[in-house]
């Protein structure tokens, strides 16, 4: 009997998702071809009747909707340049791309989701060892460096902490795969040493952390756990420069803010600069672009403050540039997707999207991350999302 080869258009959503998924962790340019081709299916595949009902259903995708919609109306009273307007009005567009992926997300998809975010990380992982970053240039030099020229910074922590999570759930749940699962956070946790990121070591306590709490059940083995768990943190801060120097400069840039004057550090002045375009409009803040409108005028520091349009701090970017109504919308999008979360009957997917959330609104304090990993923010709402298959009776 001979099998079909022929392509079935009702396959293509599902295709597109995975790898959508597979490609954002390690190249927004590539993710966003997929997003743009899931869009365009999504429009031409017919059924609105049936679309229109599963976005009446979500809050989730009507806040969605709203976000964008309320970052494009605030550029009709934004008074920057018009290069910074047009550079900085339409970075929340990432948020639609939510809609099509609820509508054809599926109990088997979301589970191969799952897979495919996984299989990105290594395959992030390889790329920087191809060009020499990290583990290969401590093998040739014995010189602990960190990478650079490459998508293995800051961020990238986040996906790690993330991977080494669902890494871990599989390590306790699928005992004849232990080697293997072994073999594979040992990878993670070796990479994780040479991120050029603060906010990478924090993630990964945070998932660990998370992960203790989740898997073990007494006070007495929590309590065992958190405590090897701070040990082997302090040997690592002793024993790897790369950790050390990371600590040590976090502690020391955290302390300028309790010394009068302007602070060294470029990232407390980018605080400084948004709060007051906040404190000027409240409400409806100054619009997109403002902030790259002000940081334009000041003396350049190493062009630091030319290039960057966004404040690395997510909370301050909504609130200067959208005010308490923007900061508002994305705080009750996460808030009902999580309500989403607990009532599904997904669990092992729940606790990826609320440890998924926790690390991204962390990261948010150090980065505009709707701007930089908007990709990965839909990626944790559908995480959050009980597909209409797998809704319980």
């Amino acid at each position: 009997m001979k099998h079909s080869l022929t392509f079935q258009f009702h396959e293509l959503p599902g295709w597109l998702i995975l790898l959508f998924v597979f490609t954002f962790p390690f190249s927004t340019h590539i993710a966003s071809f997929f997003s743009m081709a899931l869009l365009v299916v999504f429009l031409l595949s017919g059924e609105w009747e049936a679309k229109w009902e599963a976005f009446k259903a979500s809050r989730v995708l009507h806040l969605c909707v709203a976000l964008f919609a309320w970052t494009v109306f605030a550029g009709v009273y934004a008074e920057a340049n018009p290069d910074f307007l047009m550079k900085d009005l339409f970075k929340y567009k990432k948020l639609l791309l939510a809609i099509p992926v609820f509508f054809f997300l599926n109990a088997g998809l979301k589970s191969k989701m799952l897979m495919a975010y996984v299989a990105a990380e290594f395959f992030s992982i390889a790329l920087s060892l191809y060009k020499g970053h990290g583990l290969v240039h401590f093998f040739r030099t014995g010189e602990f460096k960190y990478s650079e020229n490459f998508r293995i910074y800051i961020v990238e922590g986040m996906h790690i902490a993330l991977v080494l999570f669902i890494l871990l759930k599989y390590f306790v749940e699928r005992q004849h795969q232990r080697w293997m699962l072994g073999g594979l956070i040992v990878i993670l946790m070796t990479h994780s040493v040479f991120l050029n990121g603060r906010m990478a070591l924090l993630s990964f306590l945070i998932s660990v952390t998370y992960f203790i709490f989740w898997r073990l059940k007494t006070f007495a083995h929590q309590s065992a756990a958190l405590t090897g768990l701070a040990l082997a943190a302090l040997l690592a801060y002793q024993s790897m420069p790369l950790i050390e120097k990371r600590v040590d400069r976090t502690i020391a840039e955290a302390s300028e803010v309790f010394i009068p004057g302007s602070p060294e550090s470029t990232r407390l002045q980018f605080f400084q600069i948004s709060w007051s375009l906040f404190k000027a409009s409240p409400v409806i803040g100054m619009g997109p672009g403002a902030f790259h409108t002000v940081t334009s005028s000041l003396p350049d520091k190493d062009g630091e403050f030319v290039n960057l349009l966004h404040t690395h701090n997510e909370y301050l970017t909504l609130l200067s540039q959208y005010g308490l109504i923007g900061l508002s919308l994305f705080l009750l999008l996460i808030f009902f997707s999580l309500k989403e979360a607990r009532h599904s009957p997904l669990s092992p997917y729940k606790h990826v999207a609320y440890l998924g959330m926790v690390l991204f609104l962390v990261n948010s304090l150090t980065d505009s991350m709707l701007y930089m990993e908007g990709f990965f923010f839909v990626f944790l709402l559908a995480c959050a999302f009980t597909p209409k298959h797998a809704r319980a009776p």
